[in-house]
């Protein structure tokens, strides 16, 4: 973890911090729940940019409207600083005792709210639903090097986050299945656990993920064809005259999905 919270977000959070003080009241500091991409940059990679800060929670809620409406998308402070507060990781599936387990970060910077974040498996585990191609890159920053335990990894998702997903579960199953092959094959590989995944693997993630279990093995080179001309006989009835051809050529086009 960063032992300074950098800038923008520092200047960011700061007026922030002072805009709650009457939300805060005689109560203790304004929790923000800290979910997404903004943790994974402070706690893990600082390479990892962000333009916003996603809240999962904010204790108590009525500070989330205040908060929204100061540092929000497209808000002067936000427009100022060129990052901003967003609640849209609300609507994520989160390990149903996620809380149990935040670390509060940058500790004593603010006098009026608590940065507090996921833990890596809960943060990894947020990110499982979606599971679009940044999420597979925070995944990768978040296990392709350190400890890893893949039984602490499954047993989190049974008991709390499988419960609770949207859509169909054997979808989230085999997502996690195939999260656990990349990070294992990633582990294995030294140095490449530094740079992406390889796209094939990349794409095999996200189309299993979105149910469509057949055709996932295509390779580069075939998705970079995107349509193909062809010519095929078509025969048709002698017409006209005598000695003519009696067959002409069609041509169509086919495009590949």
């Amino acid at each position: 973890m960063l032992a300074d919270i950098p800038e923008p977000w520092r200047a960011l959070l700061t007026d922030v911090d002072d805009l709650l003080a009457k939300h805060r009241g005689d109560g203790p500091p304004v929790e923000l729940h800290c979910v997404g991409g903004f943790v994974v940059a402070m706690c893990y990679n600082l390479a990892r940019s962000t333009a916003d800060l996603d809240v999962f929670e904010v204790v108590p809620a009525t500070a989330l409207g205040p908060l929204l409406a100061a540092a929000g998308r497209d808000t002067p402070l936000a427009r100022r600083h060129g990052v901003y507060i967003d609640a849209g990781s609300r609507v994520a599936t989160l390990p149903e005792s996620y809380a149990d387990r935040l670390t509060e970060i940058f500790p004593g910077t603010f006098v009026n709210m608590k940065l507090l974040v996921l833990e890596r498996y809960d943060l990894a585990l947020s990110k499982l639903e979606r599971n679009i191609d940044r999420d597979l890159e925070d995944v990768q920053l978040l296990f392709g090097s350190g400890a890893f335990d893949v039984g602490v990894l499954r047993e989190r998702y049974l008991n709390e986050v499988r419960p609770f997903v949207t859509g169909p579960v054997s979808r989230h199953d085999l997502t996690l299945d195939l999260w656990v092959e990349m990070i294992e094959e990633l582990r294995g590989k030294g140095d490449r656990a530094s740079r992406p995944y390889p796209n094939a693997h990349r794409r095999r993630l996200r189309f299993y993920a979105r149910g469509r279990l057949t055709s996932v093995a295509t390779t580069s080179a075939e998705r970079r064809v995107s349509a193909t001309k062809v010519s095929v006989p078509f025969a048709h009835p002698a017409v006209g005259q005598v000695g003519a051809p009696t067959t002409k050529r069609l041509g169509w086009s086919c495009v590949r999905p």
